[in-house]
């Protein structure tokens, strides 16, 4: 069955990905639906990744460079502005797109008229040995995607795929969540209040996980309890319309956030162990590792450190020699 044709805008941000963004641009230039701009912007990588980039000739390529690092999410809302095509959806730098992803997603589109955002099924693998780590697909039936978006995130966010009109209805990532994360999940949690969503159930996307990813480089509590302040919007968006990120009640975003941070605060190595938590869930043995070893150099006479040691090494059988 022909796809419509309908041209998509592909956003690509990147930086420090000389490793990587080769393959990321590649699995673009491949697909088998060719209609398209993507739309790559260098986030003042200090590696060869603009060199990488530049190397590329193909006249559906467009590319873009910031004055200074300003980081993924103000990078995509830049790139967002960019975009000419009638749909817009991602490829992130470090992961790769499989070759029938906008062919496929567009002829659901296609014949979905009323939905205005689709998601797909992922594989992470290791960035080490390509081997799966896990797949992400969904037992919940899809009709129920808006009562799971309340729940957690069921994307990785670079599956995501809109209608245009989604753009200019809802805007870009929220900037109160730059550099912290779950600038996806609250942008995905926004459109489905007011657009109906559904799920490809194909393994389109596939997503790098390595030692040295931006996103599972964790440094503030911020970045441990973000999906906690995206829940958090949607109940004040439930009750008020408004969350207080966005014009609603400050005052009773402030007290949550200080309630969340509070147990950080009273205790600065709970921080280390909660990413060393996060490391173990995505197979990053080694820097779980260190972070919990952080965690006792941190708070040597909390016993809890130790004992997270002792299930990490237990676990994940690492060695502490480099």
């Amino acid at each position: 069955m022909p796809v419509e044709q309908g041209r998509f805008s592909i956003v690509l941000p990147v930086y420090n990905s000389e490793s990587y963004v080769g393959q990321a641009i590649d699995s673009i230039l491949d697909q088998s639906y060719d209609n398209f701009e993507l739309l790559i912007c260098d986030d003042r990588s200090t590696d060869k990744s603009l060199e990488v980039i530049r190397s590329f000739q193909d006249e559906r390529i467009k590319i873009f460079t910031n004055e200074k690092n300003i980081g993924y999410l103000k990078t995509c809302n830049i790139l967002f502005e960019k975009c000419q095509g009638d749909y817009i959806t991602f490829q992130d730098a470090d992961d790769y797109s499989s070759k029938e992803r906008l062919e496929v997603t567009l002829n659901h589109f296609d014949a979905h008229p009323n939905i205005y955002l689709f998601g797909t099924h992922s594989r992470c693998f290791d960035g080490a040995n390509g081997q799966t780590i896990r797949m992400r697909n969904f037992l919940t039936p899809y009709e129920r995607l808006g009562d799971l978006v309340r729940k957690y995130n069921p994307f990785d966010g670079a599956t995501i795929s809109i209608r245009r009109e989604v753009y200019k209805s809802v805007g870009g990532y929220n900037t109160f969540y730059d550099r912290i994360g779950a600038e996806d999940y609250d942008w995905l949690s926004r459109i489905v209040e007011k657009f109906e969503a559904s799920v490809i159930p194909e393994i389109l996307y596939h997503v790098r996980l390595t030692h040295d990813s931006v996103s599972r480089n964790i440094k503030s509590p911020m970045q441990l309890i973000s999906h906690d302040v995206v829940h958090f919007c949607q109940q004040q968006r439930a009750q008020a319309g408004v969350d207080g990120i966005s014009g609603g009640d400050k005052a009773e975003l402030d007290r949550f956030l200080e309630k969340k941070l509070g147990p950080y605060h009273e205790d600065d190595s709970l921080v280390l162990r909660k990413s060393a938590e996060l490391y173990m869930y995505n197979k990053l043995y080694r820097k779980a590792a260190v972070s919990a070893l952080l965690a006792i150099q941190k708070s040597p006479f909390r016993f809890i450190n130790y004992r997270l040691l002792l299930y990490v090494l237990r676990k994940s059988n690492v060695k502490l020699t480099r």
